[in-house]
């Protein structure tokens, strides 16, 4: 999943370690779950969460993109978030939205 923060303060560098051991932590407490793939964590930051996770997969040479949906109204289960769609038309590669 991602997170999207917003950075006000000059400590922004303990606010993305937090963010890292966070992300680390979510993937080992999965990790059972995962058979016969490797899971690579990286922490994005980007003032479009769209551009980033684009340039990324583009980056690491992604063949799928699998991304979190976090509903914030009761839509959440018929309509994507805004940024899972723009990336879902815009990927060249495939993507999968889970919520």
């Amino acid at each position: 999943g991602f997170y999207e923060i917003e950075i006000k303060e000059p400590s922004w560098t303990k606010i993305i370690d937090a963010a890292k051991r966070d992300l680390d932590a979510l993937v080992d407490r999965h990790r059972h779950l995962i058979h016969r793939s490797q899971v690579h964590t990286q922490l994005i930051t980007n003032d479009d969460p769209t551009a980033g996770l684009l340039a990324f997969a583009d980056e690491s040479e992604a063949e799928l993109l699998v991304l979190g949906k976090q509903g914030h109204s009761r839509l959440k289960d018929v309509m994507l978030g805004a940024t899972v769609e723009k990336i879902a038309n815009l990927a060249p590669v495939s993507v999968m939205a889970v919520s």
